[in-house]
């Protein structure tokens, strides 16, 4: 039954973006060529044996980049080895959207079940999120992959979720390994996604009587949460905040100021002004009219209903957790959609980093979902009549065909495309280090512009008798190690035209010392005669090896780097 499942939500996962992958290149998107440069990069790094990369040479004119470690990076590492496999980058891509498009719906119908919805309701809220606007906005019109692998885990984000207020025994486990994938697949989803999980918890803890006490299962989960969560990224996020201040990052808040990113609430509902499938600029913020229209009447309806029938329909203290759950969410998320949650954005670090505040629709589009499915269900049971329990089938029937119907509309593109051509010759190895420049955020602290693209290595006052690979002396590669044979004299000057960074460790040979340019890149003066210099890639736990060791002398220079504690 898992499997034929698995068949029918890829099926429809494909008819969601069969155009696109029909489609010769690729459609005109806020993002470009970047994720296919991006996934190329991993590419690269994993053919050379690097299955972990932290550092390129292939961005900022070759002078390298730490956005394999910085940016978000499930999406990159996932299609990476999809692309490694089949030797394609162009269509490792394109088999990624329906690939994350059938998580995202497994997850809603595992969900939907253990909500104790009907098959067909399980179904519709699975095929809704495959359809649903923001998931369009997401991959096609954005290109926002890495948010967009985020966006296809919040489904079981909040599976385990409601299994953990369920007091489901060790639910913590699969809560606390959704949460650290959500932490590579995309770090501010991951930031506000602790805000549900506090809900969780909450309600975990609560007997639904309005009394908190402790509850053995409850803490257990807690901590299992809590232990794995950190087992799996508690060194990435200490690296991160040693490596962090030495790079400007900052740019990320000053290039998009978050108080003028505010919409208005009608546009959640009906949103007009984007043309989909006829322009490539702009984006729309609307949820799916016929998911957040239908449920707010639906919730109207009820509320008459009951109050008409003097109804009491005693809902289970389970299911009643779950909905204040996915209702309180709701509010957390709408509230921070409006300038009244401005204060929230000022006040608390870090939180201005999520740029727009639609980008919480990858949490409130599933919520809505599954709010509908279940409202749609409960209006049935109360009104306890078959002609209402088929009437509420069929608006669920219509929503779904109404949003299959905007998914096949949405790739009806008529706007600009990019050639296969274009996205070859964008991730042809010699030119991503033009192409992969970003906005600022991954240069040094103190570098403003990218300097002009030179050789990996030069020498001045020497020469290179002989290097290891020798194609470094032509060209940039993904680095492992690199061994240059230098004829040295006192003046003479290797220069290793990579940003100073902590993921490559410098080796100057007996006598030698290394020093920072003004441009941030890496000099080496040998010492007198035939010498060995040598670079190495470092590993995560190296570098934070490097950064402490630096941080307990004083001293950000490369020459303390040769006396680098080992770690493996």
């Amino acid at each position: 039954m898992f499997l034929l499942l698995v068949a029918i939500y890829c099926l429809a996962a494909c008819l969601a973006c069969g155009n696109v992958l029909l489609l010769e290149g690729w459609p005109l998107n806020h993002e470009g060529l970047s994720f296919f440069e991006r996934v190329e990069v991993f590419r690269i790094a994993m053919q050379a044996g690097d299955f972990f990369p932290l550092w390129t040479p292939f961005a900022h004119n070759g002078y390298g980049s730490p956005f394999p470690f910085f940016y978000h990076r499930l999406y990159s590492t996932v299609v990476g080895w999809i692309a490694l496999l089949i030797h394609s980058t162009y269509w490792s891509v394109k088999i990624s959207i329906p690939l994350f498009l059938t998580c995202g719906a497994i997850g809603m119908h595992k969900t939907a079940k253990l909500m104790q919805l009907r098959p067909h309701s399980c179904i519709a809220a699975a095929l809704l999120l495959i359809f649903a606007n923001y998931s369009f906005t997401d991959w096609l019109i954005r290109g926002a992959m890495a948010e967009f692998s985020a966006f296809m885990l919040i489904p079981w984000l909040l599976y385990y979720g409601i299994k953990v207020i369920r007091g489901e025994s060790l639910s913590g486990i699969g809560l606390g390994l959704v949460t650290s994938l959500l932490f590579f697949a995309h770090s501010m989803i991951f930031y506000y996604g602790m805000l549900p999980i506090i809900v969780i918890f909450a309600l975990s803890f609560w007997d639904g009587q309005g009394k908190f006490s402790f509850l053995k299962q409850s803490v257990i989960n807690l901590v299992l949460f809590w232990g794995l969560l950190l087992i799996n990224i508690s060194i990435y996020a200490l690296a991160i905040i040693l490596i962090k201040p030495d790079f400007n990052l900052g740019a990320l808040i000053t290039v998009i100021d978050i108080s003028k990113q505010f919409t208005s609430f009608f546009d959640y509902l009906v949103y007009t002004k984007f043309d989909w499938g006829h322009t490539g600029g702009g984006y729309s913020v609307e949820l799916g009219r016929g998911i957040t229209v239908t449920l707010i009447l639906t919730g109207i309806i009820i509320r008459i209903a009951i109050n008409k029938s003097k109804f009491n329909l005693k809902i289970p203290q389970e299911k009643n957790k779950i909905l204040i759950f996915l209702i309180l969410s709701t509010i957390i998320f709408v509230h921070l959609q409006f300038p009244l949650a401005l204060w929230f954005y000022k006040l608390i670090p870090g939180a201005a980093y999520l740029q727009f505040p639609w980008r919480l629709l990858t949490f409130l589009t599933p919520i809505l979902i599954l709010l509908l499915c279940e409202r749609l269900e409960f209006l049935a049971a109360i009104e306890s009549s078959i002609s209402t329990g088929k009437f509420c089938q069929l608006v669920l029937i219509f929503i779904v065909v109404h949003q299959i119907l905007f998914g096949i509309n949405a790739q009806n593109v008529q706007y600009e495309i990019l050639s296969p051509e274009e996205i070859k010759l964008a991730i042809n190895q010699n030119n991503l280090a033009q192409g992969l420049i970003f906005a600022g955020e991954y240069l040094p602290k103190d570098i403003q512009a990218v300097p002009e693209m030179k050789p990996l290595i030069q020498a001045e006052n020497c020469q290179i008798i002989a290097a290891n690979p020798p194609i470094v002396l032509a060209e940039a590669i993904h680095m492992q190690k690199i061994s240059l044979t230098v004829q040295s004299n006192p003046s003479c000057q290797i220069y290793f035209n990579q940003f100073d960074n902590p993921f490559i460790k410098t080796i100057p040979g007996e006598g030698g010392s290394t020093l920072i340019s003004e441009q941030q890149t890496i000099v080496v003066n040998p010492g007198s005669g035939v010498q060995k210099v040598e670079f190495l890639r470092q590993g995560l736990l190296q570098a934070i090896g490097t950064k402490l060791l630096n941080k307990a002398t004083g001293n950000r220079q490369q020459g303390s780097r040769e006396r680098g504690i080992q770690f493996f």
